[in-house]
């Protein structure tokens, strides 16, 4: 079970056209299903609806229940995933029970709230977006160490369902609870260098495997142009004996036609009543005699019918070609979208492991954290040191 809290944002109909639909379309295949909670309705947008008008009269809401109005609160939606490991298969009851569990754990049982599943990975998981606005009374949900708590409840969920799938998570758990003392605490200034630390090499990490990704791609966008290439190579050979036999039939068509012209004076006479370009009295004189002035015409007749076939193999040679460079075309334009996707959903993952790094409250390091934390104190000292050695020595003439 790994939970995972998304940046706040602004508008619910922006967080329901993600949710609720494909990676940039209108469709919503990848949506398994929506459970709404707290609202008078089972349709999501309606619900959004909802949540928008929650929103948007929150001071309403406070006078009414007797509060004081305050500040506006600028990002009233809250989201969240949890993701079950591949192995794992909830059913649609089991992932909702899980998801109100949460929501009970970060005090937003009271919310309003959608459950989207979705099953466009290879793992089970629901996305929760929550209006922090509390329906009746106003008020915004505080919703400090919200990933802490997460955590310690994914820990608790894998303990109840008989399998710790995160053994790092169980220890990060523990040294929470029990390395917590006064004099260990971190100052603002070494928890934001440990953070820094964190975030740069973690973004390095990000660099060197979208090089290594990078490197990937070439080989295979290059198979798909070989691919294209022997597509060709195939339809022109079987073209190629496929006219073969044509050509064969042809050739010996003509050669029939040419010795019954020169032999029978009937088939001359049939071609001389074919013509149409000189009157037909010259037309049978001609055949009669086996005038020669006709018998390069017939020739040139045959010239010209193998030359339709030749045009037609070459239009069928192109056409072979178009259509293998037509499937090249779609199946490199679906690997470049694919690579998008990946390339994208890589970025926000890493964007992510970024904020829950800015996120992490000081006191909760780890032995790593807190050898970086010792590392910028010494830093930190010495700078301190240097300054000093600078005042007594005075500036410099």
């Amino acid at each position: 079970m790994v939970p995972r809290v998304a940046k706040a944002g602004r508008s619910f109909k922006g967080a329901a056209k993600y949710y609720l639909h494909d990676r940039g379309a209108d469709t919503s295949d990848r949506v398994s299903f929506v459970e709404t909670l707290n609202v008078p309705t089972r349709d999501p947008r309606r619900a959004t609806a909802h949540m928008i008008d929650t929103a948007t009269h929150a001071d309403l809401l406070k006078r009414e229940a007797g509060l004081k109005g305050g500040r506006k609160l600028e990002k009233p939606v809250y989201s969240y995933s949890l993701s079950w490991h591949p192995s794992e298969k909830p059913s649609q009851e089991e992932q909702i029970a899980a998801a109100k569990d949460t929501l009970k754990v970060l005090g937003l049982e009271n919310h309003q709230a959608l459950i989207v599943a979705h099953n466009d990975r290879d793992h089970p998981h629901v996305h929760i977006i929550v209006n922090r606005v509390h329906p009746e009374t106003g008020r915004a949900a505080v919703m400090s160490n919200d990933q802490l708590k997460l955590s310690q409840w994914a820990e608790d969920y894998e303990r109840k369902h008989g399998h710790i799938l995160c053994p790092q998570r169980v220890a990060n758990n523990d040294n929470r609870r029990h390395r917590f003392v006064k004099h260990d605490a971190q100052t603002r200034r070494q928890h934001y260098e440990w953070k820094r630390s964190q975030s740069d090499e973690l973004w390095a990490a990000y660099r060197k495997e979208k090089e290594i990704a990078h490197g990937a791609y070439k080989p295979r966008f290059q198979t798909l142009w070989d691919q294209r290439n022997a597509r060709i190579v195939t339809d022109k050979a079987r073209l190629k004996a496929d006219y073969k036999e044509k050509w064969r039939d042809l050739y010996q068509k003509q050669r029939e036609a040419l010795h019954a012209y020169d032999n029978r004076l009937t088939e001359r006479l049939k071609y001389a009543a074919r013509q149409t370009h000189s009157s037909r009295m010259r037309a049978f004189l001609s055949a009669v005699v086996s005038d020669g002035v006709m018998r390069a015409q017939f020739i040139q007749d045959q010239q010209h019918e193998r030359g339709v076939l030749s045009a037609q193999q070459l239009h069928d040679i192109y056409a072979a070609s178009r259509r293998a460079t037509d499937q090249w075309v779609n199946e490199r334009n679906y690997l470049r979208d694919s690579i998008k996707d990946q390339n994208k959903d890589r970025l926000e993952d890493y964007k992510e492991r970024s904020d829950d790094i800015w996120k992490t409250p000081a006191g909760s390091a780890s032995e790593a954290q807190k050898r970086a934390r010792e590392a910028a104190q010494r830093k930190l000292k010495s700078d301190a040191k240097r300054r000093k050695r600078k005042r007594i020595r005075g500036p410099s003439p």
